[in-house]
């Protein structure tokens, strides 16, 4: 028995019911509490089975009433007889009496409290007494197999969590005196059809409906001056939804998930609509918006792919991030005077949008606002705007011009990236200010022409400088055959060449100091390129895809070279270093540093069998990556350090030897040193160590480990 509220047995087992478990005889197992003339049940052995009868009278006092948690956790009972007198079920009376079938509430009680059947998972009928005028909240959460319940007049409300999870429940009629429905009222209850609200319903809680997956109507009362947040959220199923007109907001997600909604009128007193309150509406075809309307959330119609129109009323100042991010179908916006600010991905990968009619007071256009409208092939940008973000037309792949307005002053990084049917464009004397990149990947790309009176920036040729920084910015991917940096320029922005696949040599001017990041990135075409004598640094995949680079030559001024400064230069067989260089040196073709401490850099056309030279301490990242030439590798005693991909790709590489006895230390987890260093080589390739070696079949888990006599 459970010791709260334990009376000792003896003092009441005279007058315990007789009841018979199993063929036998067994005492009453409640527990009772007096109050004054009256009795209370307040506990239960919870190792009671089968049926238990709450008696009328107990010691010779009424017994009216069922205590908190009386029957919790009795998970053995299966029936319980209440009687009539008793007036009062109190909270979490049968919680989680999991075996609890049905239950026949007399017309005598009048108050059922929180919880008072939670988690009772076989309960499958009620029937609930008509003198009943208060039910709580979470009353059925859980029951997960309850069918049917008839609820009492006398309710005037649905408290929260009050169905929660019943997902056998196919309907429930609700009282017409009922004015509100908790949050999470019939979550979850993934069999339910249909509701009919009662007319006299002013509030519906927050996610009352989420997750009804199989519904299919439900009617929202004209009192309702309210949707909250999730009230329909995942109903799948729900074909149509009238919003009343007294409406004044609609909360996040309200709708959301909707899959089968096709239309939907957001009335003329709305005046806010949350964040994501239609994301995946994916059947959504047709949105009125209420002349009211004055602030939108962030993804409010975010993957509605059915959308192909929406008109933004005049009246919205403000829509959020992503706002029809992924609408696919979307092929024409008109957005209203009211908006100032197109916000960031707000038509992001609108693959079909073709046309839009942009507000005249539209000043900023944020981050990615367009990015990835591969059907966008104009686009009239209303004049007054002075901002276009990073990104903002990157990847629309359509967009053949684009007209930029005198009054715009900034241009972000990477703004017109991979736009490959981008021909031209003009910059207007107004623009003070452009980002990195940006127009990286516009391989068509013939000019950059730039207003003369521009005080910032300036064309020639159509490659675009900077004239303050003496700086390259871009020159057109079209450009084909030699080119030549002018004198005075002393910088070149990253990706300035990027794509240049007709390009094939460049002279860059001495007083330039740093080939950037991505410079030279995927000019295929290039041969030859001429460093000047003042370079000090190349950057991260400077060179990168360079296919047709065969050789460089290194100044002595170079300090730094960026591991990956030369990935995938296929064809580049010869690195020259300077004999004054500081920081460098080369021997057969293989770059290191000054002291050959440090191997950087394995032409990739060299193969067959290298031994490393035992100078060398550490070997960089990507330092043999895909040569697929390498055959054979000896790696000295001393080698300490391996970088990440250092031999990714070497899918000839059969044999690897070390001459040390430790494995060298790994920039990750030692066990994952295969997947990281030694990524798709050769399938039959081996690592040979010597015999005192140690720990190497636990870094080589992919690699046979065989132990070879030393030298």
């Amino acid at each position: 028995m459970k010791t709260s509220n334990r009376i000792p047995f003896l003092l009441f087992g005279l007058a315990c019911l007789q009841m018979t478990l199993f063929g036998q005889e067994t005492k009453d197992p409640l527990i009772y509490k007096k109050q004054g003339e009256i009795m209370m049940v307040v506990d239960c052995d919870s190792a009671v089975s089968g049926k238990v009868v709450i008696p009328k009278m107990y010691q010779g006092r009424r017994v009216i009433g069922i205590g908190k948690s009386a029957f919790s956790r009795c998970r053995n009972l299966t029936e319980v007889v209440i009687p009539e007198g008793v007036t009062y079920i109190g909270s979490s009376a049968f919680y989680d009496c999991r075996s609890l079938k049905s239950v026949v509430v007399p017309n005598t009680v009048t108050t059922i409290a929180n919880s008072a059947f939670r988690r009772c998972r076989g309960l499958q009928s009620v029937t609930i007494g008509k003198g009943v005028t208060f039910m709580g909240s979470s009353i059925f959460d859980g029951c997960s197999n309850l069918k049917s319940v008839v609820l009492p007049d006398g309710i005037t409300e649905i408290g929260e969590r009050f169905f929660n999870g019943c997902n056998a429940l196919k309907s429930v009629k609700i009282p017409d005196r009922v004015t509100s429905i908790g949050a999470k009222a019939f979550a979850y209850c993934s069999s339910l059809t249909e509701v009919k609200l009662p007319e006299g319903v002013t509030s519906i809680g927050e996610s009352a409906f989420e997750a009804c997956v199989m519904l299919l109507k439900v009617n929202i009362p004209e009192k309702v001056t309210t949707i909250e947040p999730s009230v329909f959220y995942r109903c799948e199923r729900l074909e149509s939804i009238s919003i009343p007109d007294e409406v004044t907001s609609i909360g996040e997600r309200a709708f959301s998930s909707c899959t089968n909604l096709t239309s939907v009128v957001i009335p003329d007193r709305v005046t806010e609509v949350g964040k994501g309150a239609f994301l995946g509406c994916v059947g959504l075809k047709n949105v009125t918006i209420g002349k009211q309307v004055a602030t939108m959330g962030n993804s409010v119609f975010s993957r509605c792919s059915s959308l192909s129109l929406v008109t933004i009323p005049d009246t919205v100042t403000a829509i959020g991030d992503y706002f029809f991010s992924n609408c696919v179908s979307l092929e024409k916006i008109i957005l209203g005077e009211g908006l100032t600010v197109i916000p960031r991905s707000a038509f992001s990968v609108c693959s079909n949008l073709k046309e839009g009619v942009l507000g005249s007071k539209i000043s900023r256009i944020e981050d990615n606002a367009f990015v990835y409208c591969t059907g966008l092939e104009e686009l009239t940008l209303p004049l007054g705007i002075i901002t276009l973000g990073e990104g903002v037309f990157a990847s629309c792949k359509s967009l053949k011009s684009i007209v930029l307005p005198d009054s715009v002053t900034t241009l972000g990084d990477r703004v017109f990236t991979s736009c490959s049917a981008l021909e031209s464009v003009a910059i207007p004397d107004s623009v003070t200010a452009i980002g990195k990149a940006p127009f990286w990947g516009c391989g068509n790309m013939k000019s950059v022409l730039v207003g003369e009176g521009n005080p910032v920036y300036f064309s020639s040729g159509g490659a675009l400088f900077d004239t303050g920084e003496n700086k390259l910015i871009y020159v057109p991917a079209s450009t084909s055959g030699h080119y030549t940096i002018p004198d005075g320029v002393i910088a070149i922005a990253e990706s300035a060449f990027s794509e240049c696949s007709k390009l094939t040599s460049v002279t860059i001017p001495d007083g330039v100091t740093e080939i950037p990041r991505n410079a030279f990135y995927r000019c295929s075409g290039l041969v030859e390129v001429n460093l000047p004598s003042t370079l000090t640094t190349i950057g991260s995949y400077a060179f990168a895809n360079c296919a047709g680079l065969k050789q460089v030559a290194i100044p002595d001024s170079v300090t730094s070279i960026h591991g990956s400064a030369f990935r995938y230069c296929d064809t580049l067989t010869s690195i020259k270093v300077g004999e004054g260089n500081q920081a460098y040196s080369v021997e057969g073709g293989v770059l290191f540093d000054k002291h050959k401490t440090k191997l950087l850099r394995f032409p990739r056309s060299r193969g067959g069998e290298y031994t490393i030279p035992e100078t060398v301490t550490h070997i960089d990242e990507r330092a043999f990556n895909k040569n697929t030439a390498l055959t054979s590798v000896t790696i000295g005693s001393k080698v300490s350090f391996i970088g990440m991909f250092a031999f990714e790709g070497c899918s000839n590489l059969a044999s690897i030897t070390f001459k040390g006895t430790k494995p060298p230390e790994l920039p990750y987890d030692p066990e994952a040193f295969y997947g990281y260093q030694f990524h798709k080589i050769a399938g039959n390739a081996k690592i040979y160590v010597n015999k005192e070696a140690t720990g190497f079949q636990k870094a080589f888990k992919g690699i046979p480990v065989v132990v070879k006599v030393s030298d």
